[in-house]
């Protein structure tokens, strides 16, 4: 990289003082350095990865499909141009544990801006995994408890009464097709004599209505 003893000396300290992971390979993908948090990540260390093919030791696959990923070096040193994955990968560490990471990765040049090798930078996204999957259960709960409920059921805003969602159950019950309900309000389903009491009723239990009562629905 036409570093002296001293520039190298920095490269090396900067490289190991970042917190992402960082991977770089020669013009033939080969890998050249790895920072400490490459090999936390990969469970390689870059005595052992050095001069390997970059693919055989930053092995990443789909998260859904399970394919292999494209690699970011071949992008980097083919068309000299900065890439990214356009979606979280699937890290395969040397023991076979997988973590969620995204990654991008760019060539290196020389001063005369000959390409000299890729570098690549990535960083495990296990929390935002995590988050996802936990968004996915809360939502087939959600399915569950609320649009699979045989009974009807609805949400709506506490300021407008505009009708925000329901369930099938309710659109069977009540005739109404889903999209009529949402350019509805809570109003519009009592009888116009009934409006007033139904306003009383949402001022003296603003949270939730109590059990037991009886109300009059077109």
């Amino acid at each position: 990289m036409g570093l002296d003893d001293g520039g190298r000396e920095r490269f090396e300290t900067v490289l190991c003082s970042i917190g992402d992971a960082i991977v770089t390979t020669d013009l033939d993908g080969h890998i050249r350095e790895m920072n400490p948090a490459a090999e936390q990540l990969t469970g390689w260390s870059e005595a052992t990865a050095l001069g390997r093919a970059f693919d055989d030791v930053v092995v990443a696959v789909d998260d859904a499909e399970r394919q292999a990923v494209k690699t970011l070096v071949a992008t980097a040193l083919r068309d000299g141009t900065v890439s990214s994955h356009a979606r979280a990968a699937l890290l395969v560490a040397r023991d076979g544990h997988e973590r969620l990471i995204t990654a991008s990765g760019g060539p290196i040049r020389d001063t005369g801006g000959a390409i000299q090798g890729a570098v690549i930078v990535f960083r495990a996204q296990d929390d935002e995994h995590a988050q996802l999957r936990e968004l996915e259960e809360r939502e087939s709960r959600y399915r569950l408890l609320f649009a699979a409920n045989p009974h009807a059921m609805w949400v709506y805003d506490a300021d407008s009464l505009a009708f925000l969602d329901v369930n099938g159950a309710a659109v069977a019950r009540y005739g109404y097709s889903r999209e009529e309900f949402l350019r509805m309000t809570l109003a519009d389903i009592r009888p116009q004599e009934d409006v007033p009491s139904l306003m009383a009723d949402l001022a003296e239990v603003p949270d939730a209505f109590e059990g037991g009562r009886r109300w009059r629905h077109r």
